[in-house]
C-alpha cells in the first residue's frame, strides 16, 4: 500500500518533561468533517501533554484531511497521514507501524475523550507495572447528550491466565481498544485483521494471551457517539458477517492457547448469528434473506452444540436458551415466537 503523505509539524508547543513516557495516540479518519475537531481537540487538550497524535486520513473524500492538516500545523505533536481508502484496520496498522512512543492509545475520529483520561490510564500502568490499563465509557448521542454509561470495577490483575479468563468471559472490560492504554511491546508481533467489524475484539484476543498484568478503572473517561451511521446500529448488510467470521478465528485461536475458554466464544458466535437473523428478517427483502439465512443457520448449529460447562450453565435457566433451543429446531419458529414474544412483554 503506497502512503501518499507524511506530515510532521515543529511548531513550539508547551514543553515535556523528555523522562515522562510517551503515549502515541492512533486516530483513524474516514469522512468525519462533522466529528473531527472535537475529537482532535480533546486529544490535544489532555492534562497529559507528552503525546505524539497520530491522524490517518484514510481516504477521505470530505474536508477530512484539511481539517487534519489545519491542526498540524498548530500542534507538533500532531502527525498526518494521508494514504489510499483501505478501512479503520490499515489505518490503524499505519499508525502503528510509525508509532515512537513508550504506550499505544487509540481514538476513533467520531468520539472524544475526558481530558484526564489518558493522565489516569498512564498512572495506573506505571503505578502497577501493567501491560494494559482500562476505563468505563459513556455512549453519547449527537448532541453529546450521555445516553449510558458503563463503568467497570477497580481491579489489579496478575498473570496471563487471570487476564485472559477475566476477558473472554467479559467479566469486567469490553473488547473495544479505545478505552485502554497498551505498552508499545503489546503490538511488536501484532496487527489488526482486514476485517470490518470485531477486529479489535481479534487483537485484544491475541494480546491478553500475552499480558502479565492489566489495571482496570472504575470511572468513565472515553465518549462514544452514537448516530445513524454507527456500525453496530446499521441494517443488515455482508460486512457484518465479519464479526462471526473474526469470532470463528478467535475460537482456533484460544485452542491454542486456553481450549477450556472456547465455549464463551461459542456462545458470542450463537448470539450474534441469533442477532443478526433477526436484523436479516426485519431489514431486509426476502431475496437478500434467502442469500444470507442459510449461512447463519449454519454457523449457529455448528457453534451451538459447542456451549457447554460454566458458558451453558449461563443461560441454562434462562429465556436465550429457550430462544437457542427454539432456533435450532426452526429459525422460522423462534423468529414468530421471537415477534409474539415481543408484543406481549
Amino acid at each position: 500500500m503506497e502512503k501518499l503523505e507524511i506530515n510532521i509539524t515543529m511548531n513550539q508547543d508547551e514543553p515535556v518533561s523528555e523522562k515522562q513516557p510517551l503515549i502515541s495516540v492512533i486516530v483513524p479518519i474516514y469522512n468525519a468533517e462533522k466529528y473531527l475537531p472535537k475529537c482532535i481537540e480533546s486529544i490535544q487538550n489532555q492534562t497529559y501533554r507528552n503525546l505524539e497524535i497520530i491522524l490517518i486520513n484514510d481516504g477521505s473524500t470530505d474536508n477530512s484531511l484539511a481539517i487534519c492538516y489545519e491542526y498540524s500545523e498548530k500542534d507538533k505533536r500532531i502527525i498526518v497521514i494521508a494514504q489510499e481508502n483501505e478501512g479503520a484496520f490499515s489505518a490503524r496498522n499505519s499508525g502503528l507501524d510509525i508509532a515512537t512512543g513508550d504506550y499505544i492509545g487509540f481514538v476513533d475520529n467520531d468520539d472524544y475523550i475526558a481530558p484526564d483520561m489518558y493522565q489516569r490510564l498512564l498512572t495506573a500502568c506505571l503505578e502497577n507495572d501493567a501491560d494494559i490499563s482500562e476505563c468505563g465509557y459513556y455512549e453519547v448521542n449527537e448532541e453529546y447528550e450521555i445516553i449510558l454509561s458503563f463503568p467497570l470495577k477497580y481491579c489489579i490483575l496478575n498473570g496471563s491466565y487471570e487476564c485472559y479468563i477475566d476477558y473472554v468471559k467479559n467479566k469486567n472490560g469490553r473488547n473495544y481498544v479505545w478505552n485502554k492504554l497498551y505498552k508499545k511491546k503489546m503490538f511488536n508481533s501484532i496487527r489488526f485483521p482486514s476485517y470490518k467489524l470485531s477486529e479489535d475484539e481479534w487483537v485484544n484476543s491475541r494480546i491478553y494471551s500475552e499480558c502479565k498484568r492489566k489495571a482496570t478503572l472504575e470511572s468513565c473517561h472515553y465518549y462514544y457517539l452514537i448516530h445513524k451511521k454507527s456500525a453496530y446500529r446499521s441494517p443488515f448488510n455482508k460486512g457484518q458477517l465479519d464479526i462471526i467470521f473474526a469470532s470463528k478465528d478467535i475460537y482456533e485461536f484460544y485452542k491454542t492457547r486456553f481450549e477450556e475458554l472456547c465455549p464463551y466464544v461459542a456462545l458470542r458466535i450463537v448470539q450474534t448469528t441469533v442477532r443478526f437473523y433477526r436484523i436479516l428478517r426485519e431489514t431486509t427483502s426476502p431475496d437478500i434473506q434467502k442469500e444470507y439465512e442459510p449461512t447463519l443457520v449454519k454457523e449457529f448449529k455448528n457453534y451451538y452444540k459447542l456451549i457447554k460447562g460454566e458458558a451453558y450453565e449461563r443461560i441454562k435457566f434462562r429465556n436465550p436458551h429457550i430462544a437457542y433451543f427454539l432456533f435450532n429446531i426452526n429459525p422460522s419458529l423462534y423468529y414468530l415466537a421471537y415477534k409474539l414474544y415481543q408484543k406481549i412483554k
